[in-house]
């Protein structure tokens, strides 16, 4: 019989080395020199079992690490947390350079810029065109939204849109772009502007199941994307995201936030659960509440039929994922006072995943509770809001959701280690 046991140890103490060094060096203290951040309470379990948790996600991620076989994919959904993707690509960086050769691919996108709102940090969008935005969190516009929760349409018989500056990503990162979008006459159609004639290999269209790609002879990490309609029928085109992948073995990890977004947001994006399906993530993430809980009539048993209708959602899509729920970070309300709606959001989380045997990331009792927003503002880790963190303070967020990560993983890595001496 095969013995894994040595294996298993050897890598996690490779991960926990690893995780030192993907660390940001402007924090060479690191989170630990914080004395009111609560690290015993940092890890990802099961409320009331002693079931370990994310079972199907680190079992991928053991065939990944281990024989080099297999991708894995993360989504992360969220509010503006997540927008600025700022904590989110600090995990998704560790966990990428666990190992060389994992990287994926930067996963699931959406242009932000063009519907107003802030970009993502770590990459940059231009456009031509005339383009109509909506985001989920416009509540009476009547618009088709999927799984970034945000659209742009055109009728012009040209567009383009060009991704550029991905921090964090590799030369030569992407062989593949997938293009979520409808288009009821079929008359559109994709190029990637280039000066290298062989860079397409072949461009294949999906009207059925909503999504169009584009694969690569050469991988890029930079291009731009021209939408044009090939006949003169009046017709909308809608682009609901552009996933960037790379073929064979990696992890992606696909963060999508929205400004101001709360779980009905989510809720009233009729494409969700068929953009989820065809995402097939193994690990989802949910980070919200920030926004449900910030009103004097929070009522704990409409956040819980709202986040129940969600998991639903999630779960008709994709019903081998694991499910991460994080509770919401401690705000002050008008800067002066711990917004205590946050202790019931937590209680409901804890029902929810006791439920639905998810694992949880509670992040409000490892910040420090309630009252712990001073405490970061001080340091320079909050903004003037005390709702937000400054980049400062989400890196040392993605350090210590990696760190929850590589914990939990670490107990599973145990466990399959003993199970091989038996």
């Amino acid at each position: 019989m095969y013995r894994i046991s040595s294996v298993f140890r050897r890598f996690t103490f490779q991960a926990m080395v690893t995780l030192c060094l993907v660390v940001p060096s402007a924090f060479s203290q690191g989170y630990r020199s914080y004395p009111f951040i609560q690290n015993d309470t940092n890890y990802i379990f099961i409320p009331g079992s002693k079931k370990p948790p994310l079972s199907h996600f680190y079992g991928k991620m053991d065939t990944l690490l281990l024989y080099g076989q297999g991708r894995v994919h993360i989504l992360h959904l969220g509010g503006s947390h997540i927008q600025s993707d700022v904590y989110p690509q600090v995990v998704r960086i560790g966990l990428q350079n666990l190992q060389p050769g994992l990287f994926g691919g930067r996963g699931l996108i959406f242009p932000t810029a063009m519907t107003g709102s802030n970009n993502p940090r770590n990459f940059s969008v231009s456009w031509t065109g005339h383009w109509d935005k909506c985001r989920n969190t416009e509540r009476n516009r009547n618009c088709n939204l999927g799984i970034t929760g945000q659209a742009v349409t055109t009728t012009d018989s040209l567009a383009t849109i060009s991704f550029r500056s991905f921090s964090g990503i590799p030369k030569g990162a992407h062989n593949r772009i997938r293009i979520y979008h409808f288009d009821a006459l079929n008359a559109y159609s994709f190029n990637v502007l280039t000066e290298d004639p062989y860079l397409i290999n072949d461009i294949r269209y999906f009207p059925d199941a909503g999504y169009s790609e584009i694969i690569l002879n050469t991988p890029v990490d930079t291009f731009t994307l021209e939408i044009s309609r090939s006949t003169s029928a009046n017709s909308v085109f809608e682009l609901y995201g552009i996933e960037l992948l790379l073929d064979g073995p990696g992890i992606t990890y696909s963060s999508l936030g929205v400004n101001g977004a709360s779980l009905p947001s989510f809720i009233r994006c009729n494409l969700l659960q068929e953009q989820i399906s065809i995402l097939n993530p193994d690990l989802i993430i949910i980070s919200l509440g920030t926004n449900d809980g910030f009103t004097r009539d929070f009522n704990p048993d409409i956040y819980k039929r709202n986040y129940v209708s969600l998991i639903t959602i999630i779960r008709n899509a994709c019903p081998e994922a694991d499910l991460l729920l994080t509770v919401p970070n401690d705000v002050l309300i008008k800067k002066k006072r711990s917004n205590k709606n946050t202790s019931l959001q937590e209680e409901v989380i804890y029902q929810l995943a006791s439920s639905y045997e998810c694992g949880v990331w509670n992040f409000f009792r490892v910040m420090g509770g309630h009252n712990s927003v001073p405490s970061w503002y001080i340091n320079g880790l909050m903004q003037r809001d005390r709702v937000h963190f400054t980049v400062p303070g989400y890196q040392i967020k993605g350090e210590l959701m990696l760190e929850a990560f590589l914990k939990s993983y670490s107990i599973h890595l145990d466990e399959k280690a003993k199970q091989n001496q038996l």
